[in-house]
């Protein structure tokens, strides 16, 4: 969900701002860990609901021959990993709770990071 994104952003900045103490080292701090973060997370997707596994016992291959099409016959007991459409919504609940738990980590340690810093 973006809005979890864009939390997890502004509290990964004001955790980096606080601990480089300069502006602009800190937004491109923040850029490239918020991206490493998103990569990471793209990366992540498919392995927090697992996908359903779809068994062939003849998988069929289509072969254009001309204008007609022939099937010839494949290679036999195929499977197939897959995410069905009923499979949205939880990954985008799963990914959204794992960003929201990041959020927290980081807004705790930036919370932590200014306590440090008054003393």
């Amino acid at each position: 969900m973006p809005v979890a994104h864009a939390l997890l952003a502004v509290a990964v900045g004001a955790l980096l701002g606080l601990a480089l103490r300069r502006t602009v080292p800190a937004m491109f701090a923040t850029l490239v860990v918020f991206g490493g973060l998103t990569l990471f997370l793209r990366e992540l997707r498919p392995y927090l609901i697992g996908p359903v596994t779809k068994y062939d016992a003849l998988l069929v291959l289509p072969d254009r021959d001309g204008d007609e099409w022939d099937y010839k016959q494949g290679t036999a007991g195929t499977s197939v990993d897959t995410h069905p459409v009923g499979h949205l919504w939880p990954l985008q609940w799963a990914e959204t709770g794992l960003v929201l738990g990041l959020t927290a980590v980081a807004a705790a340690a930036a919370v932590w990071c200014m306590r440090r810093t008054r003393r």
